[in-house]
């Protein structure tokens, strides 16, 4: 699922992933004005296949920088329009 953001939540939300992971350092791809992304919970546009995808996250509480358990995995991607940031968790 894909929600579009103000600047100001994502840089809460990467702040907050960059504390609790281990490797991970979210990057987003850029769109030109003439691109954008329908928000309708499919990853199915060309930015999607370019955006890189974030999975290298870590347990904050209660093992701390642990790896999650077998079987819970969390992605990340972040794609930057010229007006929004729009984030697939």
């Amino acid at each position: 699922m894909n929600f579009r953001v103000g600047k100001r939540l994502l840089a809460a939300c990467v702040f907050f992933f960059a504390c609790t992971a281990v490797q991970a350092q979210p990057r987003a791809v850029d769109l030109d004005a003439a691109e954008r992304i329908r928000v309708d919970g499919r990853l199915e546009e060309a930015a999607w296949q370019r955006a890189p995808q974030h999975a290298d996250f870590v347990q904050y509480l209660p093992l701390d920088r642990r790896p999650p358990p077998s079987g819970y995995r969390t992605t990340l991607q972040v794609v930057a329009e010229p007006d929004a940031l729009v984030i697939a968790i």
